[in-house]
């Protein structure tokens, strides 16, 4: 999970090439909060990864000076998760 931090005031760390961008298809943006999707594999290179950032640093992903922390994916989260968006499009398309 990644959100806005341009206004760090300490160096940042840069997100690995070769892990999922911004504009990955493995990422999702919700407002001006990301999430990238990281096989479970990954988990002991991700918490190496931000156990080097300053504690008032960011982390620059796609140019972006970004705040990161980490969850686990709920079971089927993608469906409900799609559902739930589904369901507020509607809505509002409604409301109107």
């Amino acid at each position: 999970m990644l959100w806005d931090y341009s206004y760090a005031p300490e160096s940042s760390i840069v997100w690995p090439k070769d892990w999922p961008s911004l504009e990955s298809d493995r990422t999702t943006r919700r407002g001006q909060a990301y999430s990238i999707f990281l096989d479970g594999a990954s988990l002991p290179k991700l918490r190496e990864f931000l156990a080097t950032q300053n504690q008032r640093g960011a982390v620059e992903v796609s140019g972006k000076k970004l705040a990161a922390d980490y969850r686990f994916v709920f079971p089927g989260e993608p469906v409900w998760r799609n559902a739930f968006e589904e369901a507020a499009k509607k809505a509002k398309a409604n409301a109107h």
